[in-house]
C-alpha cells in the first residue's frame, strides 16, 4: 500500500499523464507544483519504483506503468506496453 508521499506524486502524475503514459517535469518543477518537499519526492519516487508504478524515461519525463495507468485503446495500450518493457531506467535496452 502506498504510503502519503507516494500517493500524492501518483496522483499527480495521474492527472498530468498525456497520451503515452509519460509525465513531463523536472524533480523541482514536480515539488513545487505538488508543493512538496524534496524528501518527500525522494520517498515517493522510490516507493514508486519499488511497486513497479513508474520509471525515470529521460532526465525530465517519467513513465506511468501501462498495466497500473492507462487511457484509451487496445493497439496504443500494445505499443505502451512494449515501451515500458523494453525500456530500463538507465534507457533502452540493446537489442
Amino acid at each position: 500500500m502506498l504510503e502519503a508521499p507516494g500517493a500524492k506524486l501518483f496522483a499527480r502524475f495521474v492527472f498530468n499523464i498525456n497520451k503515452q503514459n509519460i509525465v513531463k517535469g523536472t524533480p523541482e518543477t514536480i515539488i513545487k507544483s505538488t508543493n512538496i518537499t524534496a524528501w518527500e519526492f525522494k520517498v515517493g519516487i522510490k516507493e514508486l519504483k519499488r511497486y513497479n508504478i513508474i520509471r525515470k524515461y529521460t532526465a525530465k519525463e517519467y513513465m506511468l506503468n501501462p498495466d497500473v495507468s492507462y487511457n484509451g485503446d487496445d493497439r496504443r495500450y500494445y505499443v505502451l506496453k512494449h515501451m515500458w518493457d523494453t525500456q530500463t531506467t538507465t534507457g533502452l535496452k540493446e537489442a
